[in-house]
């Protein structure tokens, strides 16, 4: 589903809520304004739960929150899950321990996240994007 932002709809803010909202376990039904970082809302697992459902969803992925492992898989309430992804490894500076995934989606609906960490060999010039595109296009396989 695509939203379509009507006339007098503040389309920036509609961008930023999308970009900085997170998930909240303790919420229940509920959304808040995000406190932790000053924009977006919190929300609930049920109210995800509830927005997937009437929408014809069974899968939320989002990024923009740093994982250890790259990437992160909740059960919500009912039915569906929630997927948390960084591509990033060793954030921020490369002084950080998490590791970077990306989420690979398979045509019976399947996600696998593959996920590397990124070395010392990563600072040279493509390696790293080298090392995505190949995890991207080989069989998915836990990593």
């Amino acid at each position: 589903a695509v939203a379509t932002v009507g006339e007098g709809a503040d389309a920036d803010q509609l961008v930023q809520d999308l970009l900085w909202s997170d998930p909240d376990v303790d919420l229940g039904d509920d959304v808040a304004p995000n406190w932790r970082r000053n924009a977006g809302a919190l929300v609930g697992d049920a109210a995800t739960a509830s927005w997937l459902a009437r929408e014809g969803f069974d899968r939320l992925i989002r990024s923009h929150e740093t994982k250890a492992r790259g990437a992160s898989r909740r059960k919500l309430p009912g039915a569906g899950e929630l997927w948390t992804v960084f591509s990033c490894s060793h954030y921020p500076n490369r002084e950080g321990l998490n590791k970077a995934a990306v989420l690979a989606l398979d045509s019976a609906g399947g996600a696998t996240p593959l996920r590397w960490d990124a070395g010392e060999d990563d600072r040279a010039d493509l390696a790293l994007s080298n090392r995505v595109h190949a995890a991207l296009w080989y069989a998915p396989t836990e990593r």
